[in-house]
């Protein structure tokens, strides 16, 4: 009994250490980043090696999905709205796979990026797919991705391994992307600017007109419309600013916190009081 206890004792000890071991993968993980303009490309994936084995239509049969790697299903993060081969695809991670075939491979990006290989690979859930031509390449013992800049606003994604090169191209709206950063922030900075304008009660003038450039770059909501009434009420426009608020109100029934919506009400009855 003394000899049993010992010798469970010794497992319980052993299993936090043989936990914490980490052993390679046969396929090692891989990650390969690009930025095009301002939006960032990457493709998370791991590489098998040909190790003299025949792959196209053998390790990886044709006319099936692919895990276009190893192990987990590889994945395709991009940072802002792309298009692959022409088609619209939303920021965000994809899992990536591809149907192979001697003459056309269909690319498919799709909208579960957790799932391990093939196994789970759902077409319902694709976000698109392209097809493409396989090329002949240099042989490539481990599979590899790059993504190579062919302009400013546009790169070539390619897959290659064995002796075969599959690339897609994916563009990129980059002066949109910006002009988009570009207007977000002036209406940050115009709406902090009007802010304290009302703040220091200074330079109300060019308050206002700061609180109505952002309006007009961001689009009316609570908290802009809340400043510009309250802009309008201390410059003693009480009467133009009993619009504004009342439409600030009415966005903000029902969707803000009690506490917030008292300080809103508290605001109109101020105003309406000096519009009499």
């Amino acid at each position: 009994m003394r000899k049993l206890t010992l010798a469970v004792c010794f497992v319980l000890l052993t299993l936090p250490l043989a936990a914490q071991i980490e052993t390679p993968q046969v396929s090692q993980s891989a990650s390969v980043t690009q930025t095009i303009g301002t939006s960032k490309i990457t493709i998370d994936y791991h590489r098998p090696g040909v190790k003299g084995r025949q792959i196209w239509g053998g390790l990886v049969p044709y006319d099936s999905p692919w895990r276009m790697g190893a192990n987990e299903a590889t994945t395709l993060t991009v940072s802002d709205a792309v298009k692959i081969e022409g088609k619209e695809l939303p920021a965000g991670k994809y899992s990536f796979f591809a149907i192979p075939g001697k003459e056309k491979w269909t690319l498919i990006i799709n909208k579960d990026p957790e799932q391990w290989g093939a196994y789970g690979y759902d077409q319902a859930k694709d976000a698109l797919r392209v097809e493409v031509k396989p090329a002949e390449a240099p042989h490539t013992e481990w599979m590899r991705f790059t993504i190579d800049p062919t302009s400013p606003t546009a790169a070539n994604v390619t897959m290659n391994w064995e002796k075969v090169a599959v690339s897609m191209k994916v563009d990129v709206d980059v002066k949109s992307i910006v002009w988009k950063d570009v207007d977000k922030t002036l209406a940050t900075s115009y709406g902090s600017a009007a802010n304290w304008a009302l703040d220091s009660g200074e330079r109300l003038d060019e308050g206002l007109a700061w609180i109505d450039k952002s309006i007009a770059i961001s689009g009316e909501n609570v908290f802009n419309l809340w400043t510009k009434a309250r802009i309008l009420h201390k410059m003693g426009r009480a009467k133009d600013a009993v619009p504004v608020m009342e439409k600030a109100l009415k966005m903000a029934e029902g969707k803000v916190p009690a506490d917030f919506w008292a300080i809103l009400t508290g605001t109109m009855q101020a105003i309406r009081k000096d519009a009499k």
